[in-house]
């Protein structure tokens, strides 16, 4: 008993001596600093300032880094004879604080003036001059300096200009505060694409690794196609490292005006066998899961097949999927889909099969078409009561042909900051097939993106749009194919029940015109990862076009936030305030994971 109470009171003498010996920055005080101000200083530091949320622990190795980030950060904005020292340490042993107080001495800043360029006969001086950040008459920056080296040799790279030298040097006069920049360049030759010299490759036939390199044999390589060929092979899934850059063989000289040389081209395969499985929750779908099992890699060739499923409330399906790339020797790319879906909706609920072939193809880098043609049963089809029946001119069999095109500029997929993203499709389906239900839609969606103050307030806006119509016969649009609000790339209009957005007397769930706005949704940092929104929605779906009526528009606005930069990607919460003539400015919450559009 005495040797356990002995070990208490050493645990807590322990406990106490350890929180006796942790020390927190209560503040960080510079003094001397004229030209660079505190609020551009202080986010450079490893040790913080306390704020309302947290206290950082204060330690004499990250103020001795600090110091040093600091000084170099003076000499990258062309203060070359800056120091930075350390003032003074004030410790308040009653909240075991400590305030540091930093003196610096800047200096005399230097100022570039001129840049010169040596051997110089690609491009003019005057048009290098736009190429590089740095500048005449601007602060010597030492980042920029280097970065601008790059530039240039980059810039020759996209010329073919692959084995091109830039020597840099700096004169500065005695009073350290003008600086001449030299760049000498010597181009060397243009590169010609010899032999693909393929390392790496075990599993995997070689000409996949050949198809993907847009540069010819004999065709100047350019930087463009070097990075565009490298895209390519990590697009196909296939590989978790691509290196892909002309080899100098030791045989290049200045004088030569042309030079064929190898073309490395290194990779590291992927795992062909994949398992993923997954799950959440979101306002319009509920709780959700999903599962893939897939092997990318049939025949040594590339191709894929894979088995995926969902299960959620009012949506559940398996899908069975084989990709074919290159169809034909072409870079055209086809999937053939067989698939089993449950769709449980306010107004009906039923199984469905069917199967799917498309064809698509890149026009360029951000924009791409799809042709498909459809199929699909239904199995069975009911109406939400027990025992209710559904018209058999709304059951839904068919044979569907559809083409699309798509323009993605979006910076960043899943959080995108700037850029433009819209797609439009065109269907129709049952022309010349007797048994088939006959029906056509459009639907369209833009999206437009804008920050500013480097994506500290990002501005958006989208816009959805479709339209079904049936043609040639009596029988309606099918319940299933009708537009429905999370479904079809329908977006909800925060704020509104999913069936309240749609414009009907009867309780129905889907309409054959619908169209949703988003006309700004603007997003604000607030701490860290925690971010805050504000968003004006609108939109209404109508069962028929002679219902429409921008009156009936449901409109609503409301605050969010946003936690991003997580592993699962952005997470949102939004609250949506109905404008609809009441005063309680009633609304509704959603939750999603993900960017809103």
């Amino acid at each position: 008993m005495k040797q356990i109470a002995a070990l208490v009171i050493i645990f807590f003498g322990y406990l106490t001596v350890a929180q006796e010996l942790t020390w927190y920055v209560e503040g960080i005080r510079f003094v001397g600093n004229d030209h660079i101000q505190r609020n551009e200083l202080i986010p450079l530091m490893k040790l913080q300032p306390p704020d309302f949320f947290t206290r950082t622990e204060y330690s004499f190795s990250k103020l001795v880094d600090d110091i040093s980030v600091i000084k170099q950060y003076y000499y990258g904005k062309g203060y070359l004879s800056a120091s930075v020292q350390l003032a003074g340490i004030e410790k308040d042993t009653a909240i075991h604080g400590v305030a540091i107080r930093l003196r610096i001495s800047e200096g005399v800043q230097t100022i570039v003036n001129p840049i010169v360029f040596y051997g110089n006969t690609i491009f003019s001086d005057s048009l290098l001059s736009t190429f590089i950040p740095l500048k005449e008459n601007a602060p010597l920056d030492s980042v920029t300096y280097e970065r601008s080296g790059r530039i240039i040799k980059d810039s020759l790279a996209g010329r073919g200009y692959h084995f091109s030298t830039i020597d840099r040097s700096i004169q500065i006069n005695e009073k350290q505060d003008s600086a001449s920049v030299i760049y000498e360049i010597e181009a060397g030759p243009v590169v010609l694409r010899g032999s693909l010299e393929i390392i790496g490759t075990e599993d995997i036939k070689r000409k996949i690794v050949e198809r993907e390199v847009i540069m010819e044999k004999g065709e100047v390589m350019t930087s463009f196609e070097i990075a565009h060929s490298i895209r390519r092979l990590y697009g196909t899934g296939l590989f978790d490292y691509v290196i892909l850059e002309p080899l100098d063989t030791g045989f290049v000289t200045s004088e030569m005006d042309t030079v064929t040389v190898p073309v490395l081209i290194q990779v590291v395969e992927a795992d062909m066998f994949s398992i993923e499985l997954g799950g959440g929750y979101n306002t319009e779908d509920g709780f959700y899961g999903t599962g893939e099992a897939s092997y990318a890699n049939l025949f040594s060739l590339g191709h894929r097949i894979s088995l995926s499923t969902r299960l959620s409330t009012d949506l559940s399906f398996a899908q069975l999927v084989y990709s074919y790339p290159w169809i034909f020797g072409v870079p055209l790319f086809s999937d053939l889909i067989a698939f089993i879906e449950r769709q449980e909706e306010i107004d009906f609920t039923g199984l469905f099969t069917g199967g799917l072939l498309s064809v698509n193809s890149h026009l360029d880098r951000r924009s791409w078409y799809r042709t498909w043609i459809q199929v699909k049963n239904t199995l069975w089809l009911q109406g939400i009561e027990p025992g209710e029946n559904i018209d058999d001119d709304t059951r839904g069999n068919f044979v569907l042909l559809g083409a699309g095109y798509t323009r993605d500029q979006r910076n960043n997929l899943l959080n995108p900051g700037n850029g433009f993203f819209g797609f439009v499709e065109g269907e129709i389906a049952g022309p010349w097939i007797p048994w088939s239900d006959k029906f056509y839609r459009f639907k369209g969606d833009v999206r437009g993106y804008y920050s500013i103050l480097q994506n500290t307030f990002k501005f958006a806006s989208a816009l959805f749009a479709g339209y079904v119509m049936e043609y040639g016969t009596d029988r309606n649009v099918p319940l299933q194919e009708l537009f429905r609000v999370g479904k079809g790339g329908v977006r909800p209009v925060r704020g509104y029940d999913d069936e309240a957005v749609v414009f009907s007397d009867d309780n129905a769930g889907g309409g054959k015109l619908a169209l949703i706005l988003t006309p700004l949704e603007i997003s604000f940092p607030i701490y860290r990862i925690l971010k805050g929104a504000l968003f004006i929605d609108c939109g209404r779906i109508w069962q028929s076009p002679d219902d429409i009526g921008l009156n009936d528009l449901k409109w609503s606005v409301g605050p969010g936030l946003r936690l991003v930069n997580l592993p699962i990607g952005l997470v949102r919460l939004d609250y949506g305030i109905r404008l609809d003539g009441d005063p309680d400015l009633e609304g509704r919450i959603h939750f999603g994971i993900g960017a809103t559009f």
